[in-house]
């Protein structure tokens, strides 16, 4: 631990675009807390919006500096004097937190708890992983240890491969159902596995012709097929590889108001259109022809479930599900300001920053 008790951290400062690199006091933790000193913290999406302060945001203003990052895994560097079954040394991941007390998190869906924002979120309202020492109350929060064969860098992703699994797990895949993934960002990507787990047959995942490089990372991770939609007809072509019946299941995960319509024209009569994209606006559907009158499922999902943080490690040390491919920029965190603008420009597929 730093002799000056100050730690390296990436600051959010000002309410306007961008970051810094500076340093902050190492933080004090409270009986029930532990000191992780973080190994690997993953940029999301949500960060990049926090980072091009994107409308929405603005509440966090009160709280800075922050510190985000909600994607991380490291070591156990102090315990508090009322934690049990963690110890000094143990490697562990941050899969999320929630009260643990109300209805939603009684019946195992964390991500709907009404008491997250209030008790504050880690990387939001509470300094998160981008830096070197992180404090994480084990009350409030999933902190799995890592199973051996499994690194920090993987088990870093642990928040969004349960995401992934969650959307999984909502749309009630069977065995031979064709499915289509609209993204081809690490989620879908991560989904697009799972649907493959779960006996999908075929996995179909959509992308841009700027996705170049992440199709073919779907493609090595077990995608059947994989469609350019600025250069084919993604309808025409499932409908070809399914009798004219479309697709069972469509994950929607680019958050593109045009993905979802077309994600209804992708969909089979009786089909299920799981969306966990984040609209920019309002989307026009017509509702009665698309859905009420061909029977279609919309359903949304938000996070990960309880049940996906108990799996999502376990996954990735079985070889079920591979995240390590995902990461194409590992990055000191001095550099996180070159990392942002990676995600931005679409450069990478996922970036991992390493603080010690």
């Amino acid at each position: 631990m730093a002799k000056n008790g100050k730690m390296k951290a990436a600051l959010k400062v000002e309410p306007k675009a961008g970051i810094r690199f500076g340093e902050l006091p190492i933080p004090a933790i409270s009986p029930e807390e532990v000191l992780i000193r973080v190994k690997a913290v993953g940029i999301c999406g949500s960060d990049v919006h926090i980072y091009e302060w994107t409308p929405g945001y603005e509440g966090l203003a009160e709280y800075m500096p922050l510190v985000l990052g909600h994607e991380f895994a490291g070591e156990v560097a102090k315990v508090g004097s009322q934690v049990s079954g963690v110890k000094i040394g143990d490697r562990v991941a941050y899969q999320g937190g929630s009260c643990g007390q109300c209805l939603y998190c009684n019946t195992g869906r964390h991500s709907l708890c009404d008491q997250r924002k209030a008790a504050g979120r880690i990387g939001l309202e509470k300094k998160g992983g981008m830096a070197e020492y992180v404090a994480v109350s084990v009350r409030q929060n999933f902190l799995p240890q890592i199973p051996a064969g499994v690194s920090f860098e993987e088990a870093a992703q642990g928040q969004p491969t349960a995401e992934a699994l969650h959307i999984v797990e909502q749309a009630g895949i069977s065995l031979g159902e064709p499915v289509v993934v609209l993204g081809a960002g690490p989620i879908a990507v991560t989904a697009a596995q799972a649907a493959k787990a779960n006996g999908a047959s075929p996995v179909i995942v959509t992308g841009l012709t700027r996705d170049k490089a992440r199709l073919e990372i779907a493609k090595s991770l077990g995608a059947d097929v994989t469609i350019d939609v600025e250069k084919e007809d993604p309808v025409e072509k499932v409908r070809a590889m399914t009798g004219g019946l479309g697709a069972a299941k469509v994950l929607e995960v680019s958050g593109s108001p045009k993905a979802f319509n077309q994600g209804l024209e992708l969909l089979r009569k009786g089909g299920t259109l799981v969306c966990f994209g984040i609209y920019p606006e309002n989307i026009s559907v017509d509702f009665t022809r698309r859905v009420v009158r061909e029977m279609k499922i919309i359903r949304g999902v938000y996070g990960a479930s309880r049940l996906g943080w108990n799996k999502v490690l376990s996954f990735m040390a079985s070889g079920q599900i591979r995240v390590a491919p995902l990461i194409t920029h590992r990055l000191p965190l001095e550099q996180v300001d070159e990392g942002f603008r990676a995600c931005q420009q679409r450069k990478a597929m996922k970036v991992i920053l390493l603080p010690s």
